[in-house]
């Protein structure tokens, strides 16, 4: 409500516009926020994306169905076009340098728009390729566009959640916004108008680091089964001072805290971490902590974080240029599978400031690492373990 005031006097409350953009549950979310380079093979440079949305505005499809009676036909059949009907769309713009995964003519691969939480036996919940046509464009494949196609349209205050597969820029990249918008079509006459719009924060995209290994060194597989010796390799492009942190994010299920820790906190050391051999880079530093913590969606994710603290002198590094830390440690499988763009293995390098500065980052559960595979049917669910290498 608007209202004016002046002096002793005011003006009745009177109702607002209505703004027409997507509501807070929009968001997007990528894998990997790392620039992509000429080691990044080839089914790794395109990772899962996806963003949940809620219209404000119904997006149309042409053959929706507005008046049953007068569109149904006799004896069944497909509805026609009626001489209003409206083409609805709704398009994702991620900054230039962004890249949707595309196949021949513009058309999207492995996309899917679907409302957002449907079991997977739902198909009822889920937007066919007879119903959705999902198309890339832009300068550099960065615009991503489903038009709707059919009867089955976007319902206002529905959220709706759309999959595709997305490469990061070749060059790391501060944060730029990315945009939402939907459109309707009159196909009569071909004018478009723009409906909800909405401006998303974007991501920074960082340096990627010289390596990063996850490795399952005893080959065990079992869901909720104890995995004795994980052995990671960590190597960075820059030298590391006292206040920094290396961060290592695990997909999300995996459970890297000791059950020696005792109980009452989320912070606990991690399960049987030691440094690989004789040598030990960081004397003086505490060791590593393990923490897990709730995400968004409500799923368990643990993270490993090096504090790193040898001295008080705070410009000299403590680990020179591309400096290679090695060390062992066990861990407890999940008991069923991640959604796929939390299957990742991810590790930061975080200055004094706790900024992120440099990262990199490994699937686990994803087709491009399928030769790795061991599933085991358990009821209804699949459990899977997999050897983590990149």
């Amino acid at each position: 409500m608007w209202a004016l005031d002046w002096g002793a006097e005011a003006s009745k409350p009177f109702a607002t516009i209505n703004l027409q953009t997507f509501s807070l549950a929009t968001k997007f979310r990528v894998s990997s926020s790392v620039n992509v380079d000429m080691t990044t093979s080839l089914a790794g440079r395109f990772l899962p994306f996806l963003i949940d949305f809620s219209p404000f505005t119904e997006v149309p499809a042409p053959r929706m169905v507005k008046v049953a009676e007068l569109r149904r036909l006799q004896g069944g059949g497909s509805t026609p076009l009626a001489d209003d009907a409206e083409e609805g769309s709704v398009s994702v713009t991620a900054p230039i340098g962004f890249s949707f995964q595309k196949a021949e003519f513009g058309a999207c691969i492995d996309s899917v728009l679907e409302i957002k939480g449907r079991p997977v036996w739902n198909y009822e919940d889920v937007f066919t390729s007879a119903q959705v046509n999902c198309l890339v464009s832009g300068p550099t494949d960065n615009i991503l566009t489903m038009v709707l196609l059919a009867k089955k349209y976007l319902k206002m205050g529905t959220v709706y959640r759309i999959r595709a597969k997305l490469k990061n820029p070749l060059e790391p990249m501060d944060v730029m916004p990315w945009s939402l918008d939907s459109y309707k079509k009159y196909l009569a006459d071909g004018r478009k108008i723009r409906m909800d719009s909405m401006s998303l924060p974007g991501i920074r995209i960082l340096p990627k680091s010289t390596k990063f290994i996850v490795e399952n060194d005893s080959r065990e597989y079992m869901g909720m089964a104890r995995v004795r010796q994980v052995n990671v390799t960590v190597q960075f492009k820059d030298p590391i001072f006292n206040g920094d942190s290396i961060r290592i994010l695990a997909p999300t299920r995996f459970n890297l805290t000791s059950p020696d820790s005792g109980g009452g906190s989320n912070i606990s050391s991690c399960y049987d971490f030691q440094w690989v051999g004789s040598y030990r880079p960081l004397l003086n530093s505490p060791l590593p902590r393990c923490e897990c913590e709730l995400t968004d969606a409500g799923v368990p994710q643990c993270s490993l974080v090096i504090a790193i603290s040898e001295s008080a002198d705070m410009t000299s590094p403590v680990l020179v240029a591309e400096s290679r830390l090695d060390f062992l440690m066990s861990l407890i499988n999940p008991s069923e599978r991640s959604d796929v763009i939390d299957d990742w293995w991810t590790v930061e390098h975080l200055n004094g400031s706790n900024i992120a500065v440099a990262g990199n980052y490994i699937g686990s559960c994803l087709d491009l690492l399928s030769v790795y595979f061991y599933f085991i049917a358990v009821g209804y669910a699949v459990i899977c373990g997999c050897l983590f290498v990149f």
